[in-house]
């Protein structure tokens, strides 16, 4: 690696570093905050804030990496055109694609980083902070069954209605179960106290059944339901798809697919895993053309907020290609991917006007 490449790439690191440290504290300082007013209730003082807030730290990083890398390059890329490195640099043969390579290596650093935090440690140890919240607030740990009520789920031509859901995911409770013919009609109609997972199938217990056929057979107690659905899938009710591990997630929205399930939110939460580091990346394009190389020109401080809007208006773009995914006007992965490109696409061709 080249003198000037271990220099810029050591600036990125620490300007980077120092942001995300910033952003970081700020976030804290507000979950405190906002957390302050639960202090005094059950069993939630001090030390169990400071635990919360512990746990909490690695997924802030994570969410605010993006920022971090935009504010990063921009002071670093401002302090070397103040002191008039950046235009030595320019007379030295460096183009601005060149002086930004080892920024972009320093953004992929970044984005790998995030990928396995994200995957590994920040989306568990956020989903175990909110739980650890409620249960010193409310003075009891988690209970057998997953928190958020009843759930609904279609199975073939069964619609499956339940009132609470094991953390186990092998038991149901309060169940009721709709057949329907080839023409959608309901045909009939299954109430079950419970629904247990055992050998392999789904078995109902204090069961009673009410056909609109005669002849139509109807679950007795004991019966097994045909359904395809696992307990597993079930019990990944209980996690939100940002809090699961990417290979988890794929299996889970694989699971959801063969069963007939819509996935379309999920399968935007899935690809978002990946493009979500690469924002890094897209942030070093979109941060280096909206740095002025002579120091004395007017403007400079109107181009360091119009790349941190840039930033901002790449993350609304996120929100709202996520909205139309959930509403099915754009299929998931070029939901997750649209931004990237397109923000991508817009910084490489002012980076290289820039040159």
């Amino acid at each position: 690696m080249k003198t000037v490449d271990r220099f810029l790439l050591v600036g990125f690191f620490g300007r980077t570093g120092l942001m995300l440290f910033l952003l970081t504290g700020i976030y804290l300082l507000s979950e405190t905050l906002n957390y302050s007013g639960k202090l005094g209730e059950g069993g939630f003082g001090v030390g169990q804030l400071l635990v919360y807030l512990a746990m909490r730290a690695p997924g802030i990083l994570v969410e605010m990496a993006p920022f971090g890398v935009l504010l990063g390059t921009l002071v670093l890329l401002s302090e070397l055109a103040r002191n008039a490195e950046l235009t030595a640099l320019r007379a030295g043969g460096l183009s601005m694609p060149r002086v930004a390579r080892p920024l972009l290596l320093g953004g992929a650093v970044v984005a790998v980083v995030t990928f396995v935090l994200n995957d590994s440690v920040a989306g568990q140890l956020t989903y175990m902070a909110d739980r650890y919240v409620d249960e010193q607030v409310k003075g009891s740990r988690q209970g057998r069954w997953l928190p958020g009520g009843g759930i609904w789920f279609q199975d073939g031509r069964w619609v499956v209605s339940a009132s609470r859901v094991a953390r186990s995911g092998q038991e149901l409770r309060r169940v009721r179960i709709f057949q329907r013919d080839e023409t959608g009609m309901l045909q009939a109609m299954v109430e079950a106290r419970t629904m247990v997972h055992e050998d392999g199938g789904w078995r109902l217990h204090r069961a009673r059944g009410v056909s609109t056929e005669e002849l139509a057979p109807t679950p007795k107690e004991g019966g097994v339901m045909p359904f395809r659905i696992q307990p597993s899938v079930l019990a990944d009710l209980g996690k939100t798809p940002e809090r699961m591990p990417f290979t988890d997630l794929w299996e889970y929205v694989g699971d959801l697919r063969e069963q007939g399930q819509p996935v379309r939110g999920l399968a935007f939460s899935l690809w978002q895993k990946i493009t979500m580091p690469l924002a890094a990346l897209v942030m070093v394009l979109v941060a280096t053309p909206f740095v002025t190389l002579n120091t004395r020109g007017g403007g400079r401080v109107g181009r360091l907020l119009a790349g941190i809007a840039l930033g901002f208006a790449f993350h609304a773009s996120n929100v709202l290609t996520g909205q139309l995914s959930a509403a099915g006007a754009l299929p998931a992965v070029m939901a997750a991917w649209l931004p990237v490109a397109v923000f991508g696409l817009a910084g490489g061709v002012l980076l290289y006007r820039a040159r």
